[in-house]
């Protein structure tokens, strides 16, 4: 009994690991410019595939401030890869 309730609160939209939906997340590419994601939903597409959903913010290490911000999409096994806790 108790494994059927670990693999329903395991398979929740909103937690897959350590991907948390609210969460904020962070990765630093090169020219300084650093792109931070809070995690706006998460869920498993027609296939199976698990997506991350996130409202991203680019800006500069430099602190210029943001220079965009958008919603971004990207499979739960490239977001745990690229994104690391904020």
């Amino acid at each position: 009994m108790w494994g059927i309730i670990a693999e329903s609160l395991s398979a929740s939209p909103y937690k897959k690991g350590d991907v948390c939906l609210g969460a904020v997340y962070q990765r630093y590419s090169y020219r300084d410019v650093v792109e931070t994601a809070r995690v706006v939903n998460i869920e498993r597409d027609g296939v199976g595939i698990t997506h991350v959903f996130y409202d991203a913010t680019i800006t500069s290490r430099c602190g210029s401030g943001a220079i965009f911000t958008d919603r971004r999409a990207l499979n739960l096994a490239t977001f745990r890869k690229e994104f690391s806790q904020a």
